[in-house]
């Protein structure tokens, strides 16, 4: 994409850069999910993607959430009810390299922030489960 709005965007596929000394690392990874793109096995699989997070990451871009945090993590599974769809293998990564801040998206119905352990999480997505837009608040840390 080109133009006015994309011209200073930095697209991040299991890398970083800094920005005014801040550590940002990006990838597009998630479990498996049907046959969608950037979908890896559960398990030693996916997490060969996630050891390649540096150390010393302030702000780690994901697509999907890691696993454990409650309603940012969780899905509602017909007929099953709300289940944690947050990649444990994830989970791991981000507590050996505790991130000041884990932003992803991916479970639409997960939307908003938590703070634990010294991590800001957060669910930025704004699609409700039809893909429509929805108006999220989130507060100031």
């Amino acid at each position: 994409m080109s133009g006015k709005w994309f011209s200073s965007a930095i697209y991040l596929q299991d890398s970083s850069v800094t920005i005014d000394g801040v550590v940002f690392y990006g990838s597009p990874w998630t479990p498996t999910f049907f046959d969608w793109y950037w979908m890896k096995k559960r398990g030693p699989e996916i997490a060969e993607r996630w050891r390649h997070i540096p150390m010393n990451t302030d702000v780690l871009l994901t697509h999907g959430p890691p696993s454990g945090l409650g309603f940012l993590g969780s899905a509602w599974v017909k007929g099953v009810g709300p289940m944690d769809v947050g990649c444990a293998n994830l989970r791991h990564a981000v507590d050996l390299v505790l991130p000041r801040v884990h932003g992803f998206g991916h479970i639409h119905e997960g939307f908003g922030q938590k703070e634990e352990n010294g991590i800001m999480f957060v669910n930025a997505s704004y699609l409700n489960l039809e893909f429509n837009p929805v108006e999220i608040e989130l507060s100031a840390r």
